[in-house]
């Protein structure tokens, strides 16, 4: 990121994380995620809900709700994350045709 003159923080990662959510690369968002983590930055609510929204695009509900759970370790949710949560969940046919 430095080479290419962009700050590391979390609206960077969370905008990596956006758009290969985006074009269905939900391995590689993952792996950005894990080295943001790794790199110090503290994720946010934006960074949680992009990489919910890949893992949902990906097929990969599971990690999805894993994620929501663990809720990026101190991250608060919010009606947006709720939100990814149960797109998710409705892709991974957790919700019957009623809902919750």
């Amino acid at each position: 990121m430095e080479k290419r003159g962009l700050q590391r923080d979390a609206i960077t990662y969370s905008a990596a994380i956006s758009s290969l959510a985006k074009g269905k690369q939900w391995g590689t968002a993952l792996q950005v995620f894990e080295h943001m983590q790794h790199n110090g930055i503290e994720a946010d609510v934006v960074t949680c809900c992009s990489l919910i929204n890949a893992l949902e695009k990906g097929g990969q509900w599971e990690l999805a709700e894993q994620l929501f759970l663990q809720m990026c370790i101190g991250v608060h949710d919010n009606e947006v994350t709720l939100h990814s949560i149960l797109q998710a969940a409705g892709a991974g046919h957790m919700l019957g045709p009623g809902g919750v």
